[in-house]
């Protein structure tokens, strides 16, 4: 019998790639081969930015079509969305296939939950499987919960669409000892028009009606930072925090070269005095300002400069 061969697909953005890696990696150290499956865009951004030396046996790369063409704008987060459930099901089906042909076929799936249209099609295909969350616990427990939410009247998905004013203080609790979440601040509730929520929320209640397939959804997470949460969703089950970016001699997944133009500018500064901030990749998408974390890091500047 040959090792256990798990095919592993990202959501197509730069944290969701990079975090996936680095479980992938912890997989191959437990003796797993895994393949991991990109976009022929953000396949070709990683192979370009990734060094020879840092490919490993037991982690292949592989690409299939995002139904995206080469002039297209990959951060029209709606023309996205549509494009991969229109045209990666089948050529995701068909990697599948071509494995069963081979003397290591694939025997189960780890699969971002924002792709959660894999999970159907590796059920179809007889594959066990897990999703996989790169972010707080809490935020994907409030997804899963949108249906309870909509029936117990605090969310009202007719509003989720037209954009009707949220009250500035409306916030909710999912369970004893959760923090308090602003409907405000849901993913979708951020987007700036109509077509684009809709899109977006209809999104996530497809991928998490699919979540049923699943033995249980990985979380970048830990207990001792959400432990109600996870009382709350048992399914959910943390392995976090990933420490990403610290194995030099393994694919990490970054769409570009490392650039080191940085280091003179940090060596000007004692250690401990700088704090990296990263911004979600979908606001990069929505092309929004960041002003919350800045807000908070100038009360600990003492005098010092705040780039952003």
């Amino acid at each position: 019998m040959g090792l256990p061969h798990v095919l592993a697909m990202p959501f197509p953005a730069q944290g969701h790639v990079i975090s996936l890696m680095e479980l992938c990696h912890c997989l191959v150290d437990h003796g797993f081969k895994v393949t991991f499956v990109n976009t022929e865009f953000n396949h070709k951004c990683i192979i370009v930015a990734l060094s020879a030396e840092r490919t490993v046996p037991q982690l292949a790369l592989v690409s299939v079509p995002d139904g995206l063409g080469e002039g297209d704008d990959r951060n029209d987060l709606v023309r996205q969305t549509e494009a991969l459930q229109n045209t990666m099901p089948r050529r995701f089906e068909e990697l599948i296939e071509k494995s069963n042909e081979t003397r290591e076929p694939m025997t189960c799936m780890l699969v971002d939950e924002g792709m959660g249209w894999a999970l159907e099609v590796g059920r179809k295909k007889g594959l066990r499987s897990a999703a996989f969350w790169l972010a707080a616990a809490l935020m994907l427990a409030a997804i899963m919960s949108i249906t309870e939410l909509i029936s117990r009247g605090v969310l009202d998905e007719h509003a989720i669409f037209t954009g009707a004013p949220i009250p500035e203080h409306e916030t909710f609790q999912l369970g004893p000892g959760m923090p308090f979440i602003d409907a405000a601040h849901l993913m979708w509730n951020i987007l700036g028009d109509e077509r684009s929520r809709e899109t977006v929320f209809n999104y996530f209640l497809n991928n998490i009606r699919v979540l049923d397939v699943v033995d249980f959804i990985i979380c970048n997470s830990f207990k001792e930072l959400e432990e109600p949460t996870f009382s709350y969703a048992l399914k959910i089950l943390p392995i976090g925090p990933l420490p990403t970016g610290l194995r030099p001699s393994r694919a990490v997944g970054y769409f570009w070269p490392e650039d080191a133009a940085c280091l003179s500018w940090l060596d000007e500064h004692p250690p401990g005095s700088v704090v990296y901030v990263a911004a979600l990749p979908l606001l990069a998408i929505l092309r929004r300002p960041v002003y919350e974390p800045e807000l908070h890091l100038r009360p600990l500047e003492g005098g010092s400069e705040l780039d952003t």
